[in-house]
């Protein structure tokens, strides 16, 4: 990271920092989420998106181009993730995919790897996405299989890896192909042997968040569930046994250290052990959703957190006016007294200067 590049961004980390506290900040957001879609065919423990039946018309092609084309006039270019529900069941997405990389706009994809043959990774890579994020929640195939509620669904996923893999073989630039887990107890004993294996296996990056209250993970066009203190006690996937998760967490930043693709970074795997110890307890940091995201449901509805208020309808109004709105001023006073754990969740975390710095070194490395 160069001299000018690493002053550009101690200064807009220091605006970021002071703007948590004020209701209109001098600031942009930094990533745009386009959750594109609230079905999925899964029926995973950690999420109830897919027990909706009925949904509201989706945004159609067009009306994300048009989205696309104004957050850009504002932002330049910019970070798109898209995540679901499950997005490849649009049959749009390698359209929306191309609208973003046409403006020069870096791309994420969640998915759960079901539908990543060997046309669909074609597809993708054609359509000019950075990255693929793929949903593994354990290293044996009934690990995974039991959170995602299909049997299958781990051969699948690995196939899809395979496909991406051979996909993306000699092109240049590649997209990376990346791995996010949802730690528990229940998988907590398997993920740094997935860590291990995933070096060997042409992935370029492991990531895992902590479970949360399955409020986080509501359909939009139900009305949001808040926090329930003690919810993880009716959770199957929390219990682990004394001492696990810190164990398994240590051996994470241990492996982080010796060169293995550890997504995370030491500072928020260490506060994971604190949210493991006290999932119901104050957040030990600061959520900067509300100065970082501008996320977009599938109906249009702009928001700054997840689980809190629609700010605005991407449709009807200019995205630098919804950002700077009294409703964004409201959920951001919100989202300052919020307890919920998803903080510490990889679309919400926000890594401290000297962690931004000692990650753009290691990807130099």
């Amino acid at each position: 990271m160069d001299a000018r590049r690493r002053l550009r961004n101690g200064l807009d980390e220091a605006a970021r920092r002071a703007a948590w506290r004020l209701d209109r900040p001098p600031v942009k957001p930094r990533q745009v989420i386009v959750d594109i879609t609230d079905r999925c065919f899964f029926r995973c423990i950690t999420c109830d998106k897919w027990r909706t039946h009925h949904t509201p018309p989706e945004l159609t092609t067009d009306e994300w181009r048009d989205a696309l084309a104004r957050l850009h006039a504002w932002l330049g270019s910019f970070h798109l993730s898209i995540s679901g529900g499950e997005p490849l069941l649009r049959k749009d997405l390698l359209d929306i995919i191309a609208a973003a990389s046409a403006r020069d706009c870096t791309t994420n994809l969640m998915s759960n790897g079901w539908l990543v043959d060997d046309a669909m990774a074609t597809g993708l890579v054609r359509a000019g996405l950075g990255n693929l994020t793929l949903s593994l929640n354990g290293f044996r195939p009934e690990t995974h299989d039991l959170t995602r509620g299909v049997a299958g669904s781990y051969a699948r996923l690995m196939a899809g890896i395979e496909a991406f893999n051979r996909a993306r073989g000699g092109r240049q630039p590649a997209p990376t192909l990346s791995l996010n887990g949802i730690l528990s107890g229940h998988n907590a004993g398997e993920i740094p042997d997935l860590v291990r294996w995933a070096r060997t296996a042409g992935v370029d990056a492991v990531a895992v968040q902590p479970l949360v209250d399955v409020a986080n993970y509501q359909p939009y066009s139900q009305p949001a569930r808040t926090f329930t203190a003690g919810w993880e006690g009716d959770n199957p996937l929390w219990g682990g046994e004394a001492g696990q998760f810190a164990r398994v967490l240590d051996t994470l930043i241990d492996l982080r250290r010796a060169g293995y693709p550890v997504l995370n970074t030491p500072r928020q795997l260490e506060l994971m052990k604190g949210y493991f110890d006290a999932p119901g307890a104050p957040p030990a940091g600061r959520c900067h959703v509300g100065v970082n995201n501008f996320l977009i449901d599938p109906y249009g509805g702009v928001r700054l957190c997840y689980t809190m208020d629609v700010v605005g309808d991407i449709r009807a109004d200019a995205p630098a006016a919804i950002w700077w709105s009294a409703a964004a001023a409201r959920v951001r006073a919100g989202i300052r007294s919020c307890r919920m754990g998803c903080w510490l969740l990889n679309c919400n975390y926000r890594g401290t200067l000297r962690e931004q710095a000692a990650d753009a070194l290691r990807g130099r490395r």
